[in-house]
């Protein structure tokens, strides 16, 4: 069924929730990129930890991770993604209205990645909404990996995807369902909290890890990733569920 214009529409996942919809939008382009270098479970059980590719492959489904070289960086892959996705969606990185660039491992915190993508932002619709919107996500995550822990090192790898997004007339067909659900609960399961190091004195950082003093004398990182198993078996289920329910409204539609 084609998207509906000007008229509310009722979300089953939130049900105190209306959105309007004034313009449908539809997929019109993708892209992925992965590192070259890849290791296999058989590698883990050789080199990292007491495992073996039949334990990991049984339980996951994992045969192999690809994972960042010293010589990659992950705003590469984050660029090659989208240069897919402009491709197959036969749009210039002039037309592109708005990048939506996402990731829990940026290499820069001020967010280098958007200025090597060198796309020009402009809101050249009617009305001055976005025509052309490319959403990038990208992850590194193999730099917060204990390689010594066998319940979270045989999960993770780096990766990136992109995803071009058009606006489409209420005639056209667009965006036929989606289900979108969060649980900040789960916190405690997974997690890779920043610390501080070096610190000189006693009452250098506040309660929140703000500086008391200047200039401030400590160094701060990243932990690596701590999780339990409630993790991947909550994903397992979950994922499941939201894939069904986002077809089963598409369908309904």
């Amino acid at each position: 069924m084609k998207p509906l214009q000007g008229v509310y529409v009722p979300c089953d996942s939130y049900p105190n929730f209306s959105r309007l919809v004034y313009q449908g939008c539809k997929l019109v382009g993708c892209g992925s990129s992965v590192p070259k270098l890849q290791i296999s479970n058989d590698d883990l059980a050789e080199i990292f930890v007491e495992t073996s590719d039949e334990w990991i492959s049984l339980r996951t489904g994992i045969y192999n991770r690809r994972v960042l070289a010293r010589n990659e960086s992950l705003t590469d892959l984050a660029v090659e993604a989208a240069n897919k996705a402009l491709d197959m969606a036969q749009v210039e990185p002039d037309d592109v209205d708005l990048v939506l660039l996402c990731s829990s491992t940026a290499e820069d915190l001020l967010g280098s990645a958007t200025q090597n993508l060198i796309i020009s932002l402009s809101k050249t619709c009617t009305g001055g909404g976005f025509r052309n919107v490319l959403f990038i996500a990208a992850d590194a995550l193999s730099r917060f990996v204990d390689w010594s822990d066998r319940g979270v090192c045989i999960l993770f790898g780096d990766a990136a995807g992109a995803v071009m997004v058009q606006a489409c007339e209420s005639e056209e067909y667009g965006l036929f369902g989606f289900d979108l659900h969060s649980d900040g609960e789960g916190k405690r399961h997974l997690n890779a909290s920043i610390k501080y190091v070096n610190v000189e004195a006693d009452g250098a950082l506040g309660s929140n890890g703000s500086a008391t003093d200047s200039p401030p004398r400590r160094a701060a990182a990243y932990s690596t990733i701590d999780m339990n198993g409630k993790v991947f078996h909550f994903a397992a289920r979950s994922v499941p569920l939201s894939i069904e329910s986002a077809l089963e409204k598409g369908w309904n539609e």
